[in-house]
């Protein structure tokens, strides 16, 4: 068996698993469904959708899930509208989430739409920048307004803004109301375009979110720059594991 694999491998180019043996981060949604054993992920948000990149990925794999999108800066917005058009699931709304509703005015990166954040420190600094003013709600007022009470699977990528998203989102989060978690994150502090993985995994780990693996890692050639982490609700991997999770 083992000389087949070698072989298949060297013929083909690919390395033969059985997925119960896939090393976690190899495969989200094998991760999900087949070992923390998730039912269907009926409502996900895209929080940070840009021009829809994560929604396609997702559509394919969940094609019955409610999939709301969230992308503040409006010709992007367009952009994630025509491409949705069609998908009767998909609910777009033109605003962001932060901490505290409101409105903000960012500096845009027009050439490079998957560039622009709502922290100050990352807005494009060029003297002939242009400037919108966007519209910010919290996670929360948006549950409450929309009588969502539960989020299957919450992404999250906001370019270093996603500790602000998580602090609009307390009441869903302290409730257990958001079952899985992913975002993009860094691995350095001085990388202050990602959010730094272990505050995230602490600010997280403190409302009973626990890390679970690692997807879609960035390397510019010899090293590592970020990645997506996957985050599980602590009554998730208790109930998996049928023992308690400190």
């Amino acid at each position: 068996m083992h000389f087949l694999k070698k072989l298949f491998s060297s013929l083909t180019g690919y390395w033969v698993y059985k997925e119960a043996t896939l090393p976690i981060g190899t495969d989200m949604y094998i991760d999900i469904h087949k070992r923390i054993k998730y039912g269907a992920l009926t409502t996900i948000f895209d929080v940070g959708a840009n021009i829809g990149q994560t929604w396609e990925w997702l559509r394919r794999t969940e094609p019955q899930s409610n999939i709301y999108c969230f992308e503040p800066v409006s010709n992007t917005f367009q952009e994630l509208k025509e491409k949705t058009k069609r998908d009767k699931e998909c609910i777009i709304e033109n605003i962001a989430f932060g901490n505290e509703p409101g409105t903000k005015a960012i500096r845009l990166f027009d050439q490079h739409s998957a560039l622009n954040s709502l922290n100050d420190e990352l807005m494009n600094d060029d003297i002939n920048a242009r400037e919108e003013i966007v519209k910010v709600d919290t996670l929360d007022n948006y549950c409450l307004k929309n009588s969502i009470d539960k989020i299957d699977f919450l992404k999250i990528d906001t370019e270093g803004y996603e500790l602000n998203v998580f602090a609009g989102s307390t009441k869903m989060l302290d409730s257990g109301s958001v079952s899985l978690i992913y975002c993009e994150v860094g691995f350095l502090k001085s990388n202050n375009r990602n959010t730094y993985l272990a505050d995230l995994t602490e600010w997280l780990a403190m409302r009973d979110y626990h890390f679970y693996g690692l997807y879609q890692l960035v390397s510019n050639g010899w090293k590592i720059e970020f990645g997506n982490a996957l985050f599980a609700h602590k009554k998730l991997l208790k109930s998996l594991h049928g023992k308690s999770i400190g």
